[in-house]
């Protein structure tokens, strides 16, 4: 399996928000995932306009969720154990909505941390489903809007951690990925994007169209440096 791997999670932050329950059962963990930042300014030389690409669908196709932590029966305890738990997909997920659910773990009692996701994005047996899209819109230093779409039709797989956090098996848990995509444009261009090849009017970022483009694409999911991580106070 291709695999665009662990160095995803710098591209990546996780949030998780608890809710208490009254007895000892299994806990549930829910799963998901949202793209932020829709607008992103181009880098340009000096001109009138700011060359801006918008972004108006991002979809990807989520086959599974592991969840592996460090485990203890409770806080006095102590030793501790490596646990695993799996979701298995496959599920299409829009990651414009925020509500867009991916899955549930359910946890048994205990303690975790050391907490680790592995999200893995594999190929839908519906061939018009790409593993990862993008469409909207990229408007020049002239005010022209062209339309933009992205596709990456591989499998791939990514991490993502943080540190400190510490689950408790009697809660319920939300766990919120945040998927940045200011960085995705990180070195790309304004005379690049300009000098795309267009097809049908529309400038296609795919692994068989403007295939430099695609690359640094790809080359800013493994390679970025920037991570942000927020936490919901609601």
């Amino acid at each position: 399996m291709k695999r665009i791997n662990a160095v995803m999670l710098l591209f990546l932050g996780v949030l998780f928000f608890s809710c208490e329950k009254n007895n000892d059962s299994s806990s549930i963990l829910q799963v998901r995932m949202q793209a932020t930042n829709k607008s992103v300014s181009v880098l340009k030389s000096a001109n009138l306009v700011t060359p801006l690409v918008t972004w108006d669908v991002c979809t990807m196709n989520v086959s599974q969720i592991e969840f592996q932590a460090q485990g203890k029966q409770d806080e006095n305890s102590q030793g501790s154990y490596q646990v695993s738990y799996e979701w298995q997909g496959s599920k299409a997920i829009n990651l414009f909505n925020s509500a867009s659910v991916i899955g549930d773990i359910t946890l048994d009692p205990g303690i975790y941390d050391q907490i680790e996701l592995e999200i893995q994005a594999s190929k839908s047996q519906n061939a018009t489903t790409p593993v990862f899209y993008l469409a909207g819109s990229y408007t020049n230093a002239a005010g022209t809007k062209v339309p933009v779409e992205i596709t990456i039709n591989e499998d791939f797989q990514f991490e993502v951690e943080k540190e400190g956090t510490i689950l408790n098996g009697t809660n319920d848990y939300s766990a919120l990925i945040n998927f940045n995509l200011t960085l995705l444009m990180y070195g790309i261009l304004q005379t690049e994007l300009d000098a795309a090849t267009l097809t049908g009017g529309k400038m296609i970022i795919s692994a068989t169209s403007n295939g430099v483009l695609y690359q640094k694409i790809k080359t800013n999911i493994l390679l970025c440096e920037d991570v942000q991580y927020e936490q919901d106070i609601n």
